[in-house]
């Protein structure tokens, strides 16, 4: 008695399970630093920040000196091992103000000023300088 198979297909079944199961880990690794991101809360202060700097450049006049309390940024700075010294900054080329309380990332949001802007940190208070516009 003889037994002949005959195959009618191929049956290759390994190579879609191994790519299925590489893009889900790739999905489930992406969910998992956003979660981890937004955890720290970093996501939030950088655009609470930034919106709110950007609306206070926008509605001062040029020579002011702005002072702002940012000592509920030490929670955050701790986690991401950041420093206050590092955390605001001013993109002149695109009228942005730049926010990043952790050393990867950042948020950034326009304003429509024309004036030179620079801050200082002096304790737990950040100082805007908004100078002269940038016409003259």
């Amino acid at each position: 008695m003889e037994i002949n198979f005959k195959k009618k297909g191929s049956s290759n079944v390994l190579g879609p399970v191994v790519i299925f199961v590489i893009l889900n880990l790739m999905f489930f690794s992406m969910l998992l630093y956003f979660v981890i991101k937004q955890s720290t809360g970093a996501v939030v202060y950088e655009e609470l920040y930034a919106k709110k700097i950007a609306l206070l450049v926008d509605n001062a006049r040029c020579n002011t000196d702005i002072v702002m309390n940012v000592s509920e940024l030490s929670g955050v700075l701790e986690k991401n091992n950041y420093e206050l010294a590092n955390v605001f900054g001013f993109n002149s080329a695109k009228s942005e103000v730049v926010v990043r309380v952790a050393s990867k990332g950042g948020y950034a949001y326009r304003h429509f000023s024309n004036c030179k802007l620079s801050s200082e940190i002096i304790d737990e208070n950040l100082i805007l300088k908004i100078g002269e516009s940038r016409d003259e």
